[in-house]
């Protein structure tokens, strides 16, 4: 069944329970990992996307965030939370958030797939509105929380009957390292091997409409 982001009126809360929970998250082979959990939850207001996602982690002493250190911000190889939106199946520009445990947080837009499946990234449009992205340390692991303005999809208003696409990544221990875990949503896929496939492509994510 789709998942449901709440339609809200009211300034969000980012600890609210009555946000409906996300499916719990999956390996990119659809196997289940049962290890950590991630609780995912999202609001809108019609006009911005309020993602609200809680790591649990039960040796933060290991958390990756060495791609952060210093003047480096490969966020996606740290531990750390990726958030991909797109507006629908017909459009090619889609925008990627990605923010470490470190706090550190970098986004890209990007504007059409090229016939390898290589990701060509564009420069953002002029009128893009930058997001607050953050993450907070917390006793059982760490939380990021995401204000988005859901223009930078094409949708300046949305109703509660209209839906976009997102998919979301947890990279536990980073990308590459040993140790390393992909999770994402699944049975959607980010990634595909039918890369010349329009329909197979990175774009490919979860359909979620409001409620």
């Amino acid at each position: 069944s789709p998942i449901k982001a709440l339609f809200i009126k009211e300034e969000p809360d980012p600890h609210s329970s009555k946000y409906p929970l996300f499916p719990p998250m999956r390996k990119f082979s659809g196997e289940k990992w049962d290890e950590e959990k991630t609780e995912i939850r999202m609001a809108t207001d019609g006009k911005k996307l309020y993602v609200f996602i809680k790591c649990f982690d039960k040796q933060p002493e290991n958390y990756v965030t060495k791609y952060t250190e210093g003047t480096k911000n490969m966020a996606f190889k740290d531990d750390s939370i990726e958030l991909f939106l797109m507006r629908d199946r017909e459009t090619t520009e889609y925008v990627q958030y990605i923010c470490s445990v470190s706090g550190k947080a970098t986004l890209f837009y990007k504007e059409e797939t090229n016939k390898y499946g290589g990701n060509k990234a564009g420069n953002k449009p002029d009128d893009f509105k930058n997001p607050v992205i953050f993450s907070e340390k917390i006793t059982e692991g760490f939380e990021v929380v995401m204000v988005i303005h859901l223009s930078n999809i094409g949708l300046d208003k949305v109703e509660p009957s209209d839906g976009f696409l997102v998919q979301i990544v947890r990279n536990y221990r980073g990308q590459g390292d040993p140790g390393s875990v992909c999770l994402q949503l699944f049975p959607s896929a980010i990634y595909s091997d039918k890369r010349l496939d329009r329909k197979s492509t990175g774009l490919n994510s979860s359909h979620i409409p409001l409620s």
